[in-house]
């Protein structure tokens, strides 16, 4: 579950996909001020979580640099 949002990262590497779809929902949500969590559920598959704030901070007050693509 650690790296379940990481880029590239595909839990069966036999299957299709590239691995930025989670990736890419999690750096959308951020940019949006929100957060995301995965848990597994007991009776089987997961659940995700989607929570963005009711306000968003005007542009002024966005730390700019939060919103910039990873270096790696």
């Amino acid at each position: 579950m650690a790296q379940l949002f990481d880029r590239f990262y595909r839990a069966d590497p036999d299957r299709r996909g590239s691995g930025l779809g989670l990736y890419l929902c999690r750096q959308i949500v951020e940019a949006h001020h929100g957060r995301i969590t995965a848990t597994n559920r007991p009776e089987g598959g997961a659940l995700f979580e989607v929570v963005l704030p009711a306000e968003v901070p005007s542009w002024r007050e966005v730390d700019t640099k939060s919103l910039e693509a990873p270096a790696d």
